[in-house]
């Protein structure tokens, strides 16, 4: 069980982000320094995202994790009790002294949760995510490409909160990241228009507005069925108790 706590008091109530690209929700009573989060966008851990064929920038060990490469934004931080992202699947590349040194510089960290964008059950995204559990196939090999790795702490039948040198890791907060925009239906632009003509022409000129949105719609979440909101939604509800 995972119980968020800091300076040695437990925090009973769990905080949660929940980010919907650009906008915020914070279920957090604002102090009176205000808040600043740091989000840098070191995606090295992310072995299965590469939108231009490759990893997007490098890991945390001898960046972030450097305090002396950015005094000034780490004082800022400091000022306004602020906080730093790491996506979850950054702790596995970590060592523990290296995380435990935001929490000594009085920078909280938010972990990612990159399961989240994946068209599973609430309780099996916990269960994967906190202890490692796959319902069958290793979900961690099959969903983020991390199979019997030698680089990393393997998180399967871990979790992603355990560091490369084997430590478990409780982080501040939680961010449950963009499920909303990766699994609600869109239209797909290329399927609607043909983009090789210049300027671009609609597709299937002969069909009806409706028909060309049915043949361009793109649901990566089916089964989360019509009341598509109201679902998702729930996951969260679902995923919280296995905290």
């Amino acid at each position: 069980m995972i119980i968020f706590s800091k300076s040695n008091t437990i925090i009973s109530i769990l905080f949660v982000l929940i980010y919907f690209q650009s906008i915020i929700v914070r279920i957090q009573s604002i102090t009176s320094k205000g808040k600043f989060d740091f989000g840098p966008n070191q995606l090295a851990s992310n072995i299965w995202y590469k939108p231009k064929g490759q990893l997007i920038n490098g890991h945390y060990e001898n960046s972030y994790s450097n305090f002396s490469l950015w005094s000034n934004l780490l004082l800022h931080l400091q000022n306004n009790n602020g906080s730093i992202s790491i996506q979850a699947s950054e702790i596995g590349y970590m060592k523990n002294e290296a995380l435990m040194n935001f929490r000594k510089n009085n920078i909280s960290v938010i972990v990612e949760l990159s399961a989240f964008t994946q068209c599973y059950d609430g309780t099996i995204l916990g269960l994967l995510e906190l202890y490692g559990e796959s319902p069958k196939d290793n979900l961690f090999c099959k969903i983020f490409h991390i199979c019997n790795s030698t680089d990393r702490q393997d998180p399967n039948g871990k979790g992603w909160f355990v560091t490369q040198d084997g430590f478990s890791y409780t982080p501040d907060f939680l961010n449950f990241d963009e499920r909303m925009p990766n699994l609600i239906p869109y239209l797909d632009y290329n399927k609607l228009m043909n983009i090789s003509s210049n300027p671009p022409q609609w597709l299937y000129p002969n069909l009806s507005w409706i028909d060309r949105k049915t043949l361009a719609r793109v649901d990566n979440c089916p089964q989360a069925a019509t009341n598509r909101i109201s679902n998702l939604m729930h996951e969260y509800i679902k995923y919280i108790p296995i905290i």
